[in-house]
């Protein structure tokens, strides 16, 4: 499942980001303004980098939860990730995302 949507940061610009999950794997890559990869898998830490206008910074991320349904009759859908993350070594937070999509009317690519 690839969920993709745009947003604009104030005082930095367009991202474009991009979520892609498979079984209890997810990735998240943000492009633009500022770029992120950062792989996620359940119960492992995973190496990924955030690209900043200072400097690029090393990320690792360890994930509790990665869930995605899509109701294929109401063409909605839910992604739920949960995750801790250090950025060069450091605790940046955790992190429960929630997001709620459904197709447009050009079609959706899921």
């Amino acid at each position: 499942m690839f969920l993709t949507y745009y947003e604009e940061m104030e005082g930095i610009g367009e991202i474009h980001n991009i979520i892609k999950i498979k079984e209890n794997t997810a990735l998240i890559r943000r492009t633009g303004a500022l770029s992120m990869r950062q792989p996620l898998a359940e119960n492992r830490t995973l190496n990924g980098t955030y690209h900043a206008p200072y400097g690029i910074m090393e990320t690792e991320a360890t994930a509790r939860k990665i869930s995605a349904s899509w109701n294929e009759k109401q063409q909605e859908g839910i992604i739920h990730l949960i995750y801790e993350m250090k950025m060069q070594g450091q605790h940046a937070g955790r992190f429960d995302l929630t997001y709620r999509f459904a197709a447009s009317l050009k079609g959706a690519r899921l």
